[in-house]
């Protein structure tokens, strides 16, 4: 399938339409993160599926750190509020194979983690959590825990097979 020239139809049929009623989003023709800016010449107002299905695209047909890039993108367009925008198992997984950090992005991340200085009082209760939990979970009770799981997974599984 040629995403790139599905991308350019919906581009160009949002271009020559005169106005859309109801709900639309703006859209970065030339993504932002691929050197396009935000003058008017580079917005097009998109349905909410036309918006959706230019991310898929830009995905899809995009390559190297750029396809990475809309990966993060289109990975956004599922978030609304409540997080539940629909996206199939096959298209997830897809998806997933493109949503890694580059190693810069990673290295960035590691020195925003160091030298972040905790109060005294904050490693205290730290400390303090981390040592109750070391208590409270003795080898002992996690194999009884993991035992009392199984026990109520399988009486579950026979009491469903009996109401059946």
């Amino acid at each position: 399938m040629n995403y790139e020239k599905i991308y350019k139809n919906i581009i160009s049929k949002a271009q020559s339409r005169d106005k859309l009623d109801g709900y639309i989003e703006r859209h970065h023709i030339i993504p932002r993160s691929f050197g396009g800016s935000d003058d008017a010449i580079n917005i097009v107002a998109l349905t909410a599926r036309e918006h959706f299905l230019a991310h898929f695209c830009l995905w899809k047909f995009s390559s190297g750190d750029n396809r990475r890039k809309m990966a993060f993108a289109f990975r956004a367009m599922r978030m609304d509020q409540y997080n539940s925008r629909y996206i199939n198992s096959k298209l997830y997984a897809k998806l997933r194979q493109d949503l890694k950090h580059s190693d810069a992005t990673k290295v960035k991340i590691g020195l925003g983690q160091k030298g972040a200085k905790h109060t005294l009082d904050r490693v205290t209760k730290i400390q303090n959590i981390l040592a109750r939990n070391r208590l409270l979970m003795t080898p002992e009770k996690k194999i009884a825990k993991r035992l009392a799981e199984r026990i109520a997974y399988w009486q579950q599984k026979d009491l469903a097979k009996s109401n059946t």
